[in-house]
């Protein structure tokens, strides 16, 4: 390969790394300090993905495993399901109605919104009491739900 498509390539792959980066910024690492983003986000441009190392590689291996886990998780609830998550009066259970991916999700008869992720959707449940069906929707984070 010549010099010249050789840098072409690794300019591509900074900026995939860098888009990468930013993607985790959204998620896992949404709370980190700015300046501790910055010290990263200069290192990963320089030196790309494959170059960091210590506390940089250390906390985005960190948030790409965080990442990898709830997209996991995410992906495998689908329409129909049987869930459950902690409430304050115990387990409550139900069935998923609707996932949202992107966007604001609203719940009916309700001033509640969740904001929709793509690595932690937005879940809309039927509750059921007692292996029933009730009229009652509520809305959820997947990452908060177990299948049921």
């Amino acid at each position: 390969m010549k010099l010249a498509e050789r840098k072409q390539v690794e300019k591509e792959n900074k900026m995939k790394d860098m888009k990468i980066l930013k993607e985790l910024r959204q998620g896992p690492m949404k709370t980190m300090k700015d300046d501790e983003y910055a010290m990263i986000e200069e290192e990963v441009s320089q030196k790309g993905m494959s170059g960091i190392k210590g506390y940089a590689k250390y906390t985005v291996e960190k948030a790409m495993r965080e990442m990898a886990y709830a997209m996991k998780k995410a992906s495998g609830l689908a329409v129909g399901d049987m869930v459950s998550w902690q409430a304050s009066g115990g387990t409550a259970r139900g069935k998923i109605e609707h996932i949202m991916r992107d966007g604001v999700l609203g719940i009916p008869k309700s001033s509640f919104s969740i904001k929709a992720e793509k690595d932690d959707p937005a879940v809309l449940i039927r509750i059921y009491r007692d292996g029933e069906e009730t009229e009652t929707l509520v809305g959820h984070k997947a990452s908060t739900l177990k299948k049921a």
